[in-house]
């Protein structure tokens, strides 16, 4: 089995759950085409053995990538198509360069001195990424630590035989934590120290059935642990919250009535996404929960601090809110042309990221890049052309260019 997705209906009336061995009635593998989107669905994708070929979530997508993300993609699109019909909010919009002077940021190339296409994971600083590439025969896949020194240091390879996926990527200190899995279909935990030259260490192959959904805290490092969420067959929902020692060791298991997904330590979030909106959170250590405050026209997706609301009209999307999961301090921060291009909400509890269509869309894919600033109330534009974007840990990356001729564009909040 290589993963599943789970459709519901948004009133929770009825729900059909899909694995990628399924096969449509015309044979084949199944496809988003295979689905009959005219009855609108939410998709949650529930990592087993092949998660999202990538955290990064991009507007073009090669024929590689795995269904079930392709299909979870394909439901934001229920929410953002026909852009050219939708409004495009005219929030204060600053440029880059002006917003940020002291910003820490970077251009970096997109390919390996050795030829092939890289594609980072994780950036450490504004310079310094984990991510992987093909070698140059293109018989592997490389894990990889880039510097600014050019040193690039090789964490792990699988061959692509065995159909390696590298995902749910953390670093903490001098520390990096990720999940691989390949053909075997069991999903493992790695980690390697960034200081020194030693060899990337497992720390388990007991992951269970592991929830990654593209989300910074995806993996959680505290206390000298790292846990992951994993969820629990059964007849009524549960999620097992599962730990090991940095050093490795035994996993450590807790049981949590519900379907849960970390978030920000100590709490729990029961919506995975934009389409499995959070509805409540609950705090691990004082088992306090958060009941989320929104309409039944809204979708919400919260960390402990923010949450972000897909405010529809109709099938349409009408525009993209901020509040806090009690309801106040609520914004409008996009149109209803506007997507959220990462999973997490408000990184750093102040920035939001938006993607906006820009001139050729419909047919490059290309689209805007935005940052809505909760300090200052104004959006950043990190201008067009932008394929691609990720953020974690305080970081923001994007891309820009062809196949061919990819850039990568990184900048650190943390300095803005």
């Amino acid at each position: 089995m290589h993963g599943a997705t789970r459709w519901r209906r948004p009133d929770g009336k009825g729900e059909h759950r899909l694995r990628a061995t399924d096969r449509p009635p015309s044979g084949g593998r199944l496809r988003p085409d295979d689905i009959d989107w005219s009855i609108p669905h939410r998709v949650e994708y529930i990592a087993r053995a092949t998660p999202p070929a990538s955290d990064i979530r991009p507007w073009r997508w090669a024929s590689a990538v795995p269904w079930a993300f392709v299909a979870t993609l394909a439901a934001v699109m229920l929410l953002t198509s026909s852009v050219a019909d939708r409004e495009v909010v005219a929030l204060r919009r600053i440029p880059y360069s002006v917003a940020w002077p002291r910003a820490v940021s970077a251009t970096l190339p997109g390919s390996m001195p050795d030829g092939p296409l890289y594609q980072p994971m994780l950036f450490l600083d504004a310079r310094s990424s984990v991510g992987t590439a093909p070698t140059a025969r293109g018989d592997q896949q490389r894990l990889l630590l880039r510097t600014p020194d050019g040193a690039d240091r090789e964490l792990r390879r699988m061959p692509y035989a065995q159909s390696p996926q590298f995902t749910a990527f953390v670093a903490d200190a001098d520390v990096v934590v990720w999940a691989e899995m390949g053909s075997q279909g069991t999903a493992e935990l790695w980690t390697a120290d960034l200081r020194t030259q030693a060899p990337a260490r497992l720390l388990t192959t007991a992951t269970g059935n592991a929830i990654f959904t593209g989300s910074q805290y995806d993996l959680v490092i505290t206390g000298g642990r790292v846990y992951w969420a994993t969820e629990i067959d059964g007849a009524e929902p549960a999620t097992q919250i599962r730990s090991v020692a940095l050093t490795g060791g035994p996993v450590d298991e807790r049981n949590e009535r519900g379907s849960w997904s970390l978030t920000a330590w100590p709490w729990l979030v029961d919506g995975r996404n934009d389409q499995l909106p959070s509805t409540r959170m609950r705090n691990l250590h004082t088992g306090a929960e958060i009941q989320v405050a929104t309409s039944s026209t809204e979708l919400a997706t919260c960390s402990p601090s923010w949450c972000r609301i897909l405010v529809r009209s109709g099938d349409d999307l009408a525009g993209i809110e901020l509040m806090r999961p009690d309801g106040t301090g609520r914004r409008r921060i996009g149109g209803g042309a506007a997507s959220s291009p990462v999973t997490d909400v408000a990184p750093l509890d102040r920035f939001a990221i938006l993607a906006e269509p820009a001139a050729g869309t419909d047919t490059t894919g290309e689209q805007r890049l935005l940052v809505y600033d909760l300090a200052t109330g104004g959006t950043v534009d990190l201008g067009a052309g932008v394929t691609g974007a990720a953020c974690r840990g305080g970081l923001l990356w994007w891309s820009t260019g062809t196949d061919d001729h990819t850039q990568w564009h990184s900048v650190d909040l943390r300095t803005v």
